[in-house]
This record gives C-alpha cells, sequence and structure tokens, in this order.
C-alpha cells in the first residue's frame, strides 16, 4: 500500500513566522539555515624598536578606507545607523564581556547572544529613581560591517598572533547572504587564541592561561580591529 503523498502547503509571500492556526509548519520554512564559514589566517609578527615607543609591529597591517557613497539603495535586511548603510561606517567601539574559551564553544546559530555596548552621548538628561542624572546611554550591537578585518592579538604573547577575519554566508530559503556579527569576530579570536596556545613555546605565550582570558573592548576602523584582553 502507498503512503499517501503530502499535501504542500503554500507559503504566503513576505511571510515572517507561522502561526500554529495555518497547521503543520512548510519544510520549506522549517530548514535550519546552512553557513559556509571561511577559515581565518593567522600570521606570526616580531615587534621592532619604535623610537620613543618601546615597540610596534614589523609589518603594519595596510590600511583599506571604506568607501563611502552618498547614494546607495539599502539591501532588504540592512538597516541605517544614525543615517548611515551600516556597511559604510568607519568606526565602531564597543565594551565586551565574553570569556574566551566559553566563546570558541559558541555554534553560529548562537553568535546572535554576544553583543557589545556602545556609548551613545545625548543632549537629553536621562534620571533615575536614584536621582542619578546622566547625558548618555548606551545601546547594544550584534552585527558589524560586512568587509573583511585584521586584528593583532598581542596579549599574552611575546609576538603578534596577526588574525584576518572574513565575513560568512547564511544560506537560507530567501538567498544568500554575507555577514559580520560581534559574536562571529569574536567567535573566530578565541579560535585563534586556543590555536596560539597550542604553539605557546613560538608566540611566548606568558603569565595566564587561556581560561583566564576576557574580550572587554572590540574596536574597528575601517578594516582594522583592535581587542583589549583582561585576564
Amino acid at each position: 500500500m502507498t503512503k499517501p503523498k503530502k499535501k504542500k502547503v503554500p507559503i504566503p509571500r513576505g511571510l515572517l513566522n507561522w502561526p500554529p492556526s495555518r497547521g503543520p509548519m512548510p519544510d520549506a520554512m522549517r530548514a535550519k539555515p546552512r553557513y559556509e564559514i571561511p577559515d581565518v589566517k593567522i600570521e606570526m609578527v616580531e615587534w621592532v624598536p619604535n623610537g620613543r615607543y618601546p615597540r610596534k609591529p614589523a609589518i603594519e597591517i595596510k590600511h583599506i578606507p571604506t568607501p563611502q557613497t552618498k547614494t546607495r539603495r539599502i539591501p532588504r535586511g540592512r538597516r541605517r545607523l544614525g543615517g548611515v548603510h551600516r556597511d559604510e561606517i568607519r568606526e565602531v567601539s564597543m565594551n565586551l564581556n565574553a570569556h574566551v574559551v566559553t566563546t570558541a564553544t559558541l555554534k553560529p546559530e548562537q553568535w546572535g547572544l554576544i553583543g557589545g555596548a556602545t556609548l551613545i552621548p545625548s543632549t537629553r538628561l536621562h534620571r533615575f529613581p536614584d536621582g542619578r542624572r546622566i547625558r548618555a546611554y548606551a545601546y547594544t550591537e550584534t552585527h558589524l560591517p560586512t568587509r573583511t578585518i585584521t586584528v593583532d592579538l598581542v596579549y599574552p604573547l611575546h609576538k603578534i598572533a596577526r588574525v584576518t577575519i572574513r565575513p560568512y554566508k547564511q544560506i537560507c530559503r530567501r538567498g544568500t547572504y554575507e555577514e559580520m556579527s560581534v559574536g562571529y569576530v569574536l567567535w573566530q579570536l578565541a579560535r585563534a587564541y586556543k590555536a596560539v596556545y597550542k604553539k605557546y613555546a613560538a608566540y611566548g605565550v606568558w603569565g595566564h592561561a587561556i581560561t583566564d582570558l576576557v574580550f572587554e573592548i572590540f574596536e574597528l576602523k575601517d578594516n582594522i580591529g583592535y581587542v583589549s584582553i583582561g585576564s
């Protein structure tokens, strides 16, 4: 006896979710997105003397200015921050609190759990119930401009581990999208730290186990990233 074929339920255009009143969710909507994750590039860079300053990298990161476009169509899913297309933002600065070892264990669907807090100056006076008054507030951001970035890991190392991170691709029923998120970048940096600690003698790791390290600050200027590590 042949099993009856499943009746295909048409998916309404523009529908973002599937309410229970419509019955079983169609397979096309139930399918989870797939991810194409590029490998990071890790280079060892020496320190060299630098006049007044104690030292500098033997090879500087090549600075690539972010192109600015006055008229640009905003693709679906891309939002503006301060009237600027997200991918045209040149500088990002955010506070973090993410343990390196824990971050390295995240799965792609968990990257969105990590966000950075950015302090925004304000002309309005914000009052709190306890009487405090401030002229600034913070917002959390989980996404970053979609571009290849390079970050130097310097702590606690005697040699620089230069990490280059490319955007990942998310493939779903609506298409393929390139993305860069705070969680993804920190995940790649955490995995780079694990690779560096496996070669601790070559990089001259000193003073701290990898379990001590915490991501505290992330900054981005065009294609050059900076991460502050606490312990």
